[in-house]
């Protein structure tokens, strides 16, 4: 499995789309079950399970999010409700669209595979970041 850094929020729909009408608990809990989709611990493919496609229990997952199981009942049930997740028969949540939305990461492999050993790019559109951030 690997990991990503990083994941794609969208910043015009987190600001103005449907996901702002949801309380500030959820979009933070719908943030951080983003990363974990990412991590490479559960996978990184937008889907949050253990080897051999077991979910976590919800106390589990509460556990990790560092909110109280019902907090974390109520959100799975909102975002499974507004289709921003699927929980399979084994409790494995997907993320709905990971692959449409997280897309960039797979684009930019190339560029990340020719990192100089201090994290800089040697070819591509950020190769010049220090020319760029000395100017400003």
């Amino acid at each position: 499995m690997g990991t990503r850094t990083w994941v794609k929020i969208f910043a015009e729909p987190w600001l103005t789309g449907t996901l702002r009408e949801e309380t500030a608990e959820l979009r933070g809990l719908w943030a951080d079950l983003l990363c974990l989709a990412a991590t490479g611990v559960y996978g990184d493919t937008g889907r949050v399970a253990l080897p051999g496609g077991v979910g976590l229990t919800d106390e589990q997952l509460a556990a990790i999010l560092g909110v109280e199981p019902a907090l974390w009942q109520a959100a799975k049930a909102r975002l499974v409700e507004t289709e921003r997740i699927i929980v399979t028969e084994r409790g494995c949540i997907q993320i709905c669209n990971w692959a449409k939305y997280q897309s960039e990461y797979e684009r930019q492999k190339p560029y990340r595979k020719g990192q100089k050993g201090d994290g800089r790019v040697k070819n591509g559109p950020l190769a010049d970041i220090d020319e760029w951030e000395s100017d400003n």
